[in-house]
């Protein structure tokens, strides 16, 4: 089995994972029609992902569900970028996925699961076949 060695970040993970900003949870929620809950919820998933983008070099990609509050989240551009630089030690550079690539999804997917110890299902479905948002690190 290959080594991967694995960037620090500026934060430890529980403090990474404890970070929460209302202000993109409910511009999803009106944006989105999600409630309080699912909002929260999917914000949790982009911040896992965030973290795995900030740790792991390589392509990643995140479902469509998890795109979208990175969307929402990027309208805060001055949070966004606190974020990424004081939690995550890195940007997180946001690129659209112009063609399919269902392996690097998969990779990532399993990645977070393994990371983790568990994934959210409904923000991780196994087949995400619309081209989503990607980052490159």
């Amino acid at each position: 089995m290959q080594q991967l060695d694995l960037r620090e970040t500026h934060k430890p993970l529980g403090e990474i994972m404890a970070y929460q900003n209302d202000r993109v949870v409910r511009r999803y929620m009106k944006d989105y029609g999600a409630s309080k809950e699912m909002a929260e919820k999917c914000f949790r998933e982009l911040t896992r992902f965030l973290l795995v983008c900030a740790i792991k070099p390589g392509p990643k990609i995140t479902s469509q569900s998890i795109d979208e509050m990175w969307h929402t989240f990027l309208l805060f551009t001055k949070s966004y970028k606190e974020f990424c630089e004081e939690y995550l030690g890195r940007f997180i550079n946001h690129e659209p996925v112009e063609e399919s690539k269902p392996h690097v999804y998969l990779e990532t997917r399993s990645f977070t699961a393994d990371f983790f110890g568990n994934i959210d299902e409904e923000f991780w479905p196994m087949e995400s076949t619309v081209p989503c948002g990607r980052c490159d690190t």
